[in-house]
């Protein structure tokens, strides 16, 4: 079984819309990793803490292998609402961090990725340096555009047809980065900072065309094809399961999450995450004007 499973995944992995680098970034560690001596909470689902980011559809209004880049963009964004709720602070306005700025100007600097696929791992690296900003700023179009020095990171359009860049439009930066396997590390991880994606494999019938339920497959998967925010965790009828968020719209599963076993490494889930700690929304020069609406 197993060997037509790995001749299965070797047949599509063309089709994959996650792409791991050859050579991972070198993680950015400079504050304590969550405590190992704490114990992970029974259950944990942040929606029930927070208001998260909406679910997105990464194949509107065309197909396009983004889960790379709405992974990354949705889990920081919840944890930018995490920061807030950790200092105290009413949550703010909800960012939804921008995946078209990552499909445009991504690829030209980092090679991060595109709508053929891309790195959760090289997007973190990417933000880390150059910083992001939010979709009111740069809308998802599910195609790869051109990134015109960063000043498509955000642009303001004006009755007379011309478009303009917003030099300095608040852009949330990733301070540290990093990764995480394993069943209790991923739980403190997650329970302590927030949602985080993961790679899994995806190509599968069951994955495809669930409409709810826990996803269960014994089968062993040597790649991963696809990315996912995992937001927490919960058991049902004896069977422990992780809540993960899927990016192809409210219409699938269940209201665009779904629960997967946990603790089995189900479809290679708990093979591959990361991690990155957000900085709150910064502008780069506070003082700089900004272009005025017309």
């Amino acid at each position: 079984m197993e060997r037509f499973v790995l001749a299965a995944a070797l047949a599509t992995v063309s089709l994959a819309s996650y792409i791991r680098p050859a050579v991972l970034p070198e993680a950015v560690v400079t504050s304590p990793l969550p405590i190992a001596s704490s114990a992970p909470a029974a259950a944990w689902d942040w929606r029930d803490y927070i208001v998260l980011t909406p679910i997105t559809n990464q194949y509107v209004p065309r197909w396009c292998g983004s889960c790379w880049a709405t992974a990354v963009v949705e889990s920081l964004s919840d944890r930018v609402s995490v920061l807030q709720l950790a200092a105290g602070k009413r949550q703010g306005a909800l960012r939804l961090l921008s995946r078209q700025v990552l499909l445009d100007c991504g690829w030209a600097q980092m090679k991060v990725g595109s709508c053929n696929g891309g790195s959760w791992e090289l997007a973190h690296a990417f933000i880390h340096k150059h910083g992001i900003t939010d979709e009111s700023c740069a809308p998802y179009t599910a195609s790869d555009g051109s990134c015109l020095n960063q000043h498509t990171f955000c642009t303001l359009c004006r009755s007379d047809g011309t478009c303009v860049p917003v030099d300095n439009a608040p852009r949330v930066y990733v301070s540290e980065f990093g990764y995480v396997n394993g069943t209790e590390n991923i739980m403190r991880e997650i329970q302590q900072r927030g949602p985080i994606p993961c790679s899994m494999w995806s190509h599968t019938d069951a994955f495809h065309c669930y409409q709810g339920g826990i996803l269960r497959d014994d089968n062993h998967y040597n790649v991963t094809t696809h990315v996912v925010s995992l937001v927490g965790w919960g058991s049902e009828a004896g069977v422990d399961y992780w809540v993960a968020k899927h990016s192809g719209g409210t219409f699938w599963g269940e209201d665009g999450y779904f629960r997967i076993e946990k603790g089995k490494n189900t479809l290679s889930i708990e093979s591959h995450c990361g991690w990155a700690v957000p900085t709150l929304p910064q502008r780069a020069t506070p003082t700089k004007d900004m272009p005025c609406e017309n």
